[in-house]
């Protein structure tokens, strides 16, 4: 069911998802995917959960830079499959209509970057970044980009624009901190 209603938000969009065509879709009655997933947002998050199930590794290379290149890179190798990129634009473009569905986003967010700040931590611990670096804001400024050139402008996000990434984000990081 999960499948059919990816399959229907890369196709269609948001707007095109409904109950009729993931049963189609998923050779079920209507009834079947209505009594699971009663509305829209809840087939919706469940494409997205299916798609946080995708292990995004978090870096242990002995340097801040090196894990955040490699986080990147990591991220990247994601977003390079079709289907995964045209989904999150699909929900991206959904949330604007959809409450329910711009909380979930923001709860996965919220739990994405939760467990990316293991790596900040550990560059802390290390004497890179001072301990009252904020994970999530240094994290939203690291992939920020990666995510608009994959979603967006669609360039390539090669090594070298990944390094540029981490220099950049590291930079305003430690430029708002020098600031408190």
């Amino acid at each position: 069911m999960v499948e059919a209603t990816r399959n229907e938000l890369v196709r269609g969009g948001y707007g095109a998802l409904n109950h009729n065509a993931v049963a189609v879709a998923a050779g079920v009655a209507r009834a079947t995917v209505c009594r699971r997933w009663p509305t829209r947002a809840i087939l919706a998050m469940d494409s997205l959960r299916d798609l946080a199930r995708i292990p995004v590794a978090l870096p242990d290379t002995g340097s801040m830079e090196g894990d955040l290149e490699s986080f990147l890179e990591a991220i990247a190798l994601v977003l390079e499959d079709p289907s995964n990129r045209r989904l999150l634009q699909a929900l991206g473009a959904a949330e604007a209509e959809d409450p329910a569905l711009r909380e979930y986003l923001r709860e996965f967010w919220t739990t994405r970057f939760a467990s990316a700040a293991t790596l900040i931590e550990r560059a802390a611990e290390r004497g890179e970044l001072p301990p009252d670096t904020d994970p999530e804001n240094l994290l939203e400024r690291l992939v920020a980009p990666v995510y608009f050139r994959a979603l967006v402008s669609g360039g390539d996000i090669d090594a070298g624009f990944r390094r540029n990434c981490v220099a950049l984000a590291l930079l305003e990081c430690r430029r708002e901190i020098r600031e408190r």
